[in-house]
């Protein structure tokens, strides 16, 4: 194991040590400033795209033994060529200082560091990263999960055609009501300066005014979107309904035998719920989150661009919560649907048969296998609501330490001057609302996810066409009312294996009630 970590560990370290030592001596370096962070930054970069070509190299020609480590080389590389920048960065938001490490043997101490860390890594957790990766078709025409998804939301939309024009008011009052949000914080700020600082009562004036007339048209925006948004999701779920109404009504019999009550009407309930909601919902939410986080970061750019620096871990670490917690949180949703039309549907059955439950007396028995049921779905949203706890407890711990550090770097602008407690409160409040947004984000791409699982479903019985049809237009001229079966044969779909009828012949004459007796099944 020592060999194979040598065999790329030590020409990877040789090649960025040679590497760094001839950007020092460079000329264009030199006339940036190797020490100063731009040089530092720029040097890293470039370090890190031929190592990365390198690291290529080494995992095409090594053995079959060697592979799937290609992250790893990748992953050192990262460290030895932006850890010093980082760190860099880091000391700037504490101070006014560009000094960067100057220690003599820094770089090879750091080449050491960063190997011990890998290896360590590798040694207490071994994971083979190649089992990580997404399969691929087997086929050459086989279509992946995620083409397929996007096949289905692409067609999903194409249904919300006829809802173009209040869709398009909707996403214009959208944009006006984030404009004018954002500008609500910045305002804030102006007049908390104002009063802190020399008071001037037009600047306090126009600041309060501007600050009224932006809510007051964000308010009034947002009204008229989500009213539009509704109306689209009505005039959806409506047309939808029937469609897949009309669909299911026209299909043979069989089709009733072999498919589930509870799945019907869940189809025609939930389904197209969640169908509606990918539209006038989703797509609602997204565009605000996607608009609004846009603006935040360029008012918190404008703001202090340290400070913004500092936030911006924030947003890896939610984003990457979040998809976690979506990844559970999912399956379990999943889960718990599953178990109520379950439940729905024992409740149904045991009550449209209620005389043959009473006629065996086996009220009890379905009483307890309702409760067993109910018990089921009751573990699964414990479960759900634990899950959400600590999702929750992580997010908030994750924020309050972004915020500590946020307000400790923030006295240290102000302070040096560079930064005012009005743009500081300013900052504050959309740093609080850009983390919402990314959680947002990363939320509603999982909700359009799901919501596009149930569209397929849908579209599946909208799809269906009948082994019988019922539209047929032929007639006879004279009805007599006598009708005649020879040797008919005849099984349910769910049963083909046990036959219901065996070359049954018999004869229905006109004025007379005739009878099919027989065993109950």
């Amino acid at each position: 194991m020592a060999v194979s970590w040598c065999g790329w560990l030590l020409p990877v370290s040789a090649c960025d040590l040679v590497l760094g030592a001839l950007l020092q001596r460079s000329a264009w370096f030199l006339s940036l400033g190797w020490g100063s962070l731009l040089g530092c930054w720029l040097g890293g970069l470039l370090r890190l795209a031929l190592l990365s070509s390198l690291v290529l190299s080494l995992d095409l020609v090594s053995s079959s033994g060697g592979r799937g480590r290609g992250w790893q080389r990748l992953l050192f590389a990262v460290c030895v060529c932006l850890l010093v920048p980082l760190y860099g960065s880091v000391r700037l938001l504490l101070s006014d200082t560009q000094a960067l490490i100057s220690i003599p043997g820094c770089w090879a101490l750091l080449h050491a560091l960063s190997a011990f860390a890998i290896i360590a890594g590798e040694t207490l957790f071994p994971t083979d990263f190649e089992q990580l990766r997404p399969e691929r078709p087997s086929a050459p025409g086989q279509t992946s999960d995620k083409d397929t998804a996007k096949a289905t939301l692409g067609r999903l939309l194409s249904y919300s055609r006829p809802d173009a024009i209040p869709l398009s008011g909707a996403f214009i009052f959208l944009t006006l009501a984030v404009i004018g949000e954002m500008f609500g914080p910045y305002y804030t700020g102006r007049v908390i300066d104002v009063l802190s600082a020399h008071y001037d009562q037009q600047i306090f004036m126009t600041a309060i005014s501007c600050m009224f007339l932006t809510s007051m048209g964000s308010s009034i925006a947002a009204g008229l979107r989500g009213g539009l948004f509704m109306l689209t999701l009505s005039r959806f779920v409506k047309r939808l309904r029937g469609q897949l109404f009309g669909s299911i009504v026209h299909q043979e019999i069989a089709f009733f035998e072999s498919t589930r009550t509870g799945d019907i009407t869940s189809r025609l309930s939930t389904d197209t719920t969640l169908m509606s909601r990918s539209v006038a919902l989703n797509i609602n939410v997204l565009l605000r989150s996607l608009v609004k986080t846009i603006g935040i970061l360029s008012f918190m750019f404008s703001l202090s661009w340290q400070l913004t620096l500092l936030t911006l871990i924030e947003t890896p670490l939610t984003a990457i919560i979040q998809k976690l917690y979506n990844q559970y949180h999912q399956k379990l949703l999943t889960q718990v649907q599953d178990s109520i039309a379950y439940s729905s549907e024992l409740a149904a059955e045991t009550v449209s048969g209620i005389r043959t439950v009473r006629s065996f007396a086996m009220e009890d028995k379905e009483f307890g296998l309702y409760q067993d049921r109910l018990m089921d779905t009751q573990k699964l949203k414990n479960k759900r609501d634990l899950i959400r706890a600590v999702y929750l407890l992580c997010l908030k711990h994750v924020q309050l330490l972004t915020q500590v550090l946020m307000l400790y770097f923030g006295q240290n602008l102000i302070q040096t001057g560079h930064m005012t407690s009005g743009r500081l409160i300013a900052f504050i409040l959309y740093q609080m609302d850009l983390g919402r947004y990314v959680q947002t984000l990363v939320h509603i791409y999982s909700e359009m996810t799901h919501s596009v699982g149930a569209a397929e479903k849908v579209f599946e019985f909208l799809d269906r066409v009948p082994t019988v049809p019922t539209n047929g237009t032929r007639a006879p001229e004279m009805l007599s009312g006598h009708v005649q079966f020879i040797d008919v044969s005849f099984s349910y779909p769910s049963r083909p294996s046990v036959p219901v009828l065996k070359k049954v012949s018999f004869e229905l004459r006109p004025g007379e009630i005739t009878a099919l007796v027989g065993a109950s099944g």
